[in-house]
């Protein structure tokens, strides 16, 4: 079967949350299928309803620990549902609200709607996140019954930037960065306009949310530096046209996302998105101010940086420049470091540079200072004054003299100690980190433009998270008469190779016209009951009764005798699953 375990941080958040009964109040027979699946299949007792009144019924008699609302259901809006609720003297315990809906922006925009609802997932639903709120709100207690106080920002309002005068909509952090918001994502903004922030790590809660990360940062503090995309500052006189410039140069190159990329969840394609997205390479730059003594042109901790990025160079989508070499403390991983000169004896940096003497007659050399009586210079050997440079002795060189124990030696050690926990290390112990600078390949900007088509299947892993809710509830359904019966089924997922190609010499409409004509013959040639999906950079069909044997010898001439029917070649990979290559 497929995937159904989506990403870790979903899953462990929807099995530790305490709560145990879902209400989910949706008029979508698809959306209804697909929450009850994954909810069920994860511990939780889930009730469907099709309407608001009937939601506001259910919720009445039933102690529900979460109640997930359309907001725009036949009989009574999901608004009205909780509002004749909280009304209501005689209501039970409150559950935590949480709006489903297609328009964000039209929500948010209404103070009074936002204080009803903990929080706001927009459609299409992405199941990751459905599964992040559920765990988090059934740990957390639900308020008493009544209407939810408004939380304003600390601080109160700011005073208004003329920047919001330019004409576009901004996010205003931290003043609109309230946990519904910032789940929502970014739809109905165009920029992120900086009122308050030390540095650019307390901005990092945008990457949490569905494309807030691709929004271009305005610092009004002059506190984020390379972290942000425009510093306003200090910028006197009228900056609509840089403000214009930089906003339409980001919603630009973010219309040129691939809709796998631009709504994908995994942090390396946020990274990736990113930095197309900004029109700039991924440069490092040393910053005292960190314990890893180095930040990124982003909102983004350098240590989540590195490990994304790495990952990206180990798959060809990013390439990687050498910037740096840091020493890294082996006790707190600090690279704060202070290296000096020590006392290769006693590990004492305390040493100083002295003149050495040779007393030519008894060969002794040492230290001036062990031949320095007063004025006079006495052999510490043999005891003979020398009274005469050249002819008595001479001063062949230098030698360095640790003033803790006295210790003489030609060359001093090594050593570092780290500034912020204190742990010394010899020169030669200490650990290295390799800094780099990251550019997107050719390859990765395939892959930005085209989705995940473009990486083939040999990258890809037939993931629950991925497929159309049409397929899941479908896919559900086979796979349940497979393990009662034994009847066989087969998926098939169908990649475009000449995607890309097509699109750029004849136009994105071109390709989705020939994407659909293939499906439809394909479906119309495959055996009686085939069900086609269409997916996002993947197509689907779903043949009921037939094991993967029947299909897997004749899928590949079937696919090219279509292709060569069309007037272009869509360059088709199908891939043939059989349940237990699904399990």
């Amino acid at each position: 079967m497929p995937d159904t375990t989506p990403a870790e941080d979903g899953t462990e958040a929807a099995q530790s949350g305490d709560a145990k009964r879902i209400l989910v109040a949706e008029d979508s027979s698809a959306i209804q299928d697909l929450l009850q699946l994954i909810l069920t299949q994860r511990g939780l007792s889930v009730d469907i309803v099709e309407d608001g009144k009937q939601a506001l019924d259910a919720i009445r008699t039933q102690g529900y620990d979460i109640a997930l609302l359309d907001f725009n259901m036949p009989e009574m809006t999901g608004l009205e549902v909780v509002a004749k609720y909280l009304e209501d003297p005689a209501k039970g315990p409150c559950p935590h609200f949480v709006a489903i809906t297609g328009d964000v922006q039209g929500l948010l925009e209404s103070q009074d709607n936002c204080e009803h609802f903990d929080r706001v997932m927009a459609k299409p639903l992405d199941i990751n996140e459905v599964l992040s709120v559920i765990g988090e709100l059934g740990r957390a207690r639900p308020e008493a019954p009544g209407i939810r106080p408004v939380r304003p920002a600390a601080g109160g309002a700011p005073s208004r930037s003329p920047i919001e005068d330019v004409g576009y909509r901004f996010l205003r952090w931290p003043y609109d960065a309230d946990r519904r918001r910032l789940t929502a994502g970014a739809e109905g903004y165009d920029a992120v306009l900086v009122y308050e922030a030390d540095t650019p790590d307390d901005l990092a809660p945008l990457w949490q949310g569905r494309g807030l990360n691709l929004l271009p940062v305005i610092d009004l503090t002059g506190r984020l530096g390379a972290g942000a995309d425009f510093d306003a500052s200090g910028v006197g006189g009228d900056v609509a046209e840089h403000v214009t410039r930089l906003i339409d140069g980001f919603g630009d190159r973010r219309a040129a996302l691939h809709r796998d990329v631009a709504r994908s969840e995994d942090i390396g394609d946020k990274l990736l998105a990113r930095i197309h997205v900004s029109g700039a390479d991924l440069i490092p730059r040393l910053d005292g101010n960190r314990k890893g003594l180095v930040g990124y042109n982003l909102t983004l901790a350098p240590e989540t940086v590195r490990a994304a990025a790495g990952k990206l160079v180990g798959r060809g989508l990013l390439a990687a420049d050498f910037f740096e070499r840091l020493h890294v403390c082996g006790n707190c991983r600090s690279a704060r470091m202070i290296v000096r000169e020590e006392c290769p004896s006693c590990r004492s940096a305390q040493i100083e540079e002295t003149s050495y003497l040779h007393h030519f007659r008894c060969a002794y050399q040492g230290p001036e200072a062990d031949f320095r009586t007063g004025d006079d210079l006495i052999c510490p050997k043999c005891r003979v004054e020398l009274r005469h440079f050249g002819r008595d002795y001479d001063r062949p060189g230098t030698m360095l003299v640790c003033q803790s124990c006295g210790h003489a030696a030609a060359e001093p050690a090594v050593g570092f100690v780290c500034a912020d926990c204190g742990t010394r290390s010899e020169g030669e112990a200490v650990a290295t980190r390799d800094v780099h600078l990251y550019r997107l390949t050719r390859d990765g900007i395939g892959y930005l433009e085209a989705g995940a088509a473009f990486l083939g299947m040999a990258q890809q892993v037939l993931r629950f998270t991925d497929l159309p809710l049409d397929l899941v509830v479908a896919l559900n359904g086979e796979a349940r008469r497979y393990n009662e019966t034994g009847a066989a089924f087969t998926l098939l997922s169908i990649a475009y190779r000449n995607e890309r190609p097509i699109a750029q010499d004849h136009g994105a409409r071109q390709f989705a016209a020939t994407r659909r004509l293939f499906t439809e013959l394909l479906g119309q040639r495959l055996d009686g009951g085939a069900k086609v999906i269409s997916g996002g950079a993947f197509d689907y069909a779903l043949l009921p009764g037939t094991g993967p044997e029947a299909v897997s010898g004749r899928i590949g001439d079937l696919g090219k005798r279509i292709a060569a029917e069309l007037r272009f070649d869509p360059g088709a990979e199908i891939s043939v699953f059989g349940p237990e290559d699904l399990g």
